[in-house]
């Protein structure tokens, strides 16, 4: 999945890195199951350069966190069926770009982020259910 935001898409907050939100959904799974990764991208073309750019988890609805189970992993090279091995350390509570807990995610180019691969590790007896998390963007631009 790439997002593509135009420049009226882009809110700036306080002189903050730029941001955008976005939700994803992951289905229905089972206990000590593993989703298929999710690819999302971020991709800016009608500005100069994107630079700076992180990804922060900032809410896994009624979930408890644990440190292995949001997978996500940057990389330049578009995979099928790649399974990420890093994991998210925390959620972004406050929203900022300075949170410890956003993931830095290199550029692919001047106007594209690298692709990003998100899973789900559900730990063992969990009760079934529809995983929607949201992440957000953030990013510096010039126009």
């Amino acid at each position: 999945m790439s997002l593509t935001l135009r420049h009226n898409d882009i809110i700036n907050v306080n002189t903050e890195s730029t941001v955008f939100t976005q939700s994803m959904t992951f289905g229905t799974l089972a206990s000590g199951e593993v989703s298929q990764a999710i690819i999302v991208s971020l991709n800016v073309p009608d500005v100069k350069a994107i630079a700076h750019i992180k990804l922060g988890l900032i809410s896994i609805g009624n979930m408890e966190f644990n440190n292995e189970m949001f997978g996500v992993e940057a990389n330049n090279e578009l995979a099928v069926n790649y399974t990420p091995t890093e994991y998210f350390q925390g959620i972004n509570t406050d929203g900022l770009s300075t949170s410890a807990y956003n993931i830095d995610i290199s550029n692919r180019n001047q106007n594209s982020s690298a692709y990003v691969y998100l899973n789900i590790n559900v730990p063992l007896n969990n009760i079934p259910d529809t995983y929607v998390l949201r992440y957000k963007w953030f990013f510096d631009f010039a126009e």
